[in-house]
């Protein structure tokens, strides 16, 4: 439903509260490899707002932030794999940010999702070594 003022029947009418308003998240880091073999961590931000209620909280899905986290993660791990470690640094708030919002954006519509912007928040080489067995993760960045 759009904005404004509804009626409804207190007995039977069952109402759900939701922010449709823009909101935001930042994805959590994850440990990736580059097309050209760098490991790196990165994560994202994310901006976006509901435009389909009944989309978003349907039979298909329950809670849009968790499955917006989820999508946009893919999209990063799918978009920083095809690309090369130089591309990538060059292009973080261009044609890869780009790239990451148009696919995120495709991806989430099913949802009632919009987003307006997704985008690489924290991007750093790493170096994984392996201690008795504990792997141990040291970002340069």
């Amino acid at each position: 439903m759009k904005p404004g003022i509804r009626f409804y029947w207190p007995l039977i009418t069952d109402i759900e509260v939701d922010t449709v308003a823009r909101q935001s998240f930042n994805t959590p880091t994850q440990p990736l490899q580059t097309r050209d073999g760098k490991e790196v961590v990165a994560g994202g931000v994310v901006v976006y707002h509901i435009n389909d209620v009944v989309q978003a909280w349907g039979k298909q899905n329950h809670d849009p932030a968790n499955t917006a986290q989820d999508i946009v993660q893919a999209v990063i791990a799918d978009v920083v794999s095809r690309h090369d470690h130089e591309f990538i640094l060059n292009e973080m708030f261009g044609k890869i940010e780009g790239e990451i919002t148009a696919k995120s954006r495709k991806q989430l519509r099913q949802f009632g999702v919009y987003v307006g912007r997704a985008g690489l928040a924290a991007f750093s080489t790493t170096r994984n070594q392996h201690h008795s067995g504990i792997e141990i993760v040291i970002t340069n960045g």
